[in-house]
């Protein structure tokens, strides 16, 4: 039977919490432990609603109690024309936080990171960077950290193993995807997602709250995840500019719900 797994981003001290708190009890209704991205120490402007001095030690936590698993995403949340990070390999202005740059800067990001989370007493269970852009490199460092389980992205039909990483893939869980994989995962951008849209997420539960899986229940699988296989370049393609339009979506739609 085909899995989904329903991921959040950008959860941070300073996101919309009216819509998180009207997401979190849908869930609580319908019996979801989504996996949750929070952002280590956010300084994205378009995030930038009330700030709650209680979010670590009461919302995480509370996720924590209620077995959602909690993942890092990224560092900052900036990308290099927003941070101006040199890079001899990456494209100017390239939409990224990770990919392209040097090693010792993507480990410098990562362990910064990482230790602003642990600083909270949240220690993340897997990672994934802001929109789904980081390299070889990225998977390494995660890799020798030792501290990661998993990365949450990736084109395939099912769990699976690279460059010694476990990945939960990224294909957009959706009614009229052609084939059905194993696992899919349905991203959601709380911060940004007007009433209608959260209306739209309860209508979808009621009806496939039953496909829907927790990261615990889903890496359970990992004796059997086998090496990434290679998709073929167009199914790549399709994949990728689905993803570009998703994230081109959501920062448009930030921006409008700041302008409001």
């Amino acid at each position: 039977m085909p899995s989904i797994i329903i991921r959040l981003d950008d959860a941070c001290p300073t996101m919309n919490h009216d819509n998180w708190d009207r997401v979190e009890g849908i869930f609580d209704k319908y019996g979801v432990k989504p996996l949750v991205g929070i952002i280590p120490d956010n300084r994205d402007r378009l995030f930038a609603w009330e700030s709650d001095p209680d979010f670590w030690g009461v919302t995480a936590r509370r996720w924590e109690d209620k077995g959602w698993c909690i993942a890092q995403h990224g560092c900052y949340h900036l990308y290099q024309s927003e941070d101006g990070s040199p890079s001899d390999e990456a494209k100017p202005g390239e939409r990224t936080e990770f990919k392209g740059l040097p090693r010792e800067r993507q480990r410098e990001l990562i362990d910064t990171g990482y230790a602003a989370m642990s600083a909270h007493g949240i220690e993340p269970k897997g990672f994934f960077a802001p929109n789904h852009t980081f390299d070889d490199t990225t998977i390494d460092i995660l890799r020798e950290s030792g501290r990661y389980g998993f990365i949450s992205d990736g084109p395939s039909f099912d769990l699976f193993r690279y460059r010694g990483m476990a990945f939960i893939p990224y294909i957009p869980a959706s009614r009229k995807f052609p084939i059905k994989p194993r696992v899919s995962t349905r991203v959601l951008h709380p911060n940004t997602m007007g009433g209608g849209d959260i209306d739209e997420l309860e209508a979808w539960l009621k009806d496939s709250h039953g496909l829907v899986a927790s990261v615990p229940e889903i890496m359970s699988r990992q004796g059997g995840i086998k090496n990434k296989a290679r998709l073929s370049g167009a199914f790549s393609l399709y994949l990728a500019l689905v993803r570009t339009a998703a994230g081109l979506y959501n920062r448009l739609k930030a921006q409008g719900a700041k302008r409001g």
